[in-house]
């Protein structure tokens, strides 16, 4: 089976991104796609949704075992800090039906907001010294399918 990425992006608040990508990622899980969230949203509200705040606070908790959390920040920050000790942490929707089943979310994280700032578009890509970090999102799903031979039906909330 081919993977897809989904991707939705729009800067502005308030356009439905998370609604859009909620209400597909379901209607497809519905018909037994497997589907993965990866929220790259810095408000994290598919997080909170999926997983609930409760859960979610629990991933955004840092520790010495787990020094970015087990959000998507355990990816980002070291990956473009070029520390190469990037994890992946997939959580389970709280509430399970027959449409969870297939499910499966990176959480997002505020910290994401740092990110977005992070990211210099004039002279670190022009001069070849970022354009890795516009490429985690590609080495991201590689690690995936690289670590659980990924074959799902992918969204991409940004």
């Amino acid at each position: 089976m081919d993977r897809k990425v989904i991707s939705v992006f729009n800067n502005k608040g308030g356009v439905g991104k998370t609604n859009i990508i909620w209400n597909l990622g379901i209607s497809l899980a519905d018909k037994g796609k497997k589907v993965l969230f990866i929220d790259f949203d810095p408000q994290c509200n598919l997080s909170i949704a999926i997983i609930g705040y409760k859960d979610f606070e629990t991933c955004l908790d840092t520790s010495n075992a787990f020094p970015f959390g087990k959000t998507i920040r355990a990816y980002a920050q070291p990956y473009s800090q070029v520390q190469g000790n990037t994890e992946i942490y997939l959580e389970k929707p709280k509430y399970h039906n027959s449409h969870w089943e297939n499910v499966d979310i990176i959480p997002g994280d505020f910290w994401l907001n740092n990110f977005a700032d992070y990211l210099n578009v004039g002279s670190d890509v022009t001069g070849g010294t970022g354009i890795y970090r516009f490429l985690l999102i590609q080495t991201l799903i590689e690690k995936l399918e690289e670590k659980i031979k990924l074959t799902m039906i992918m969204f991409l909330l940004i």
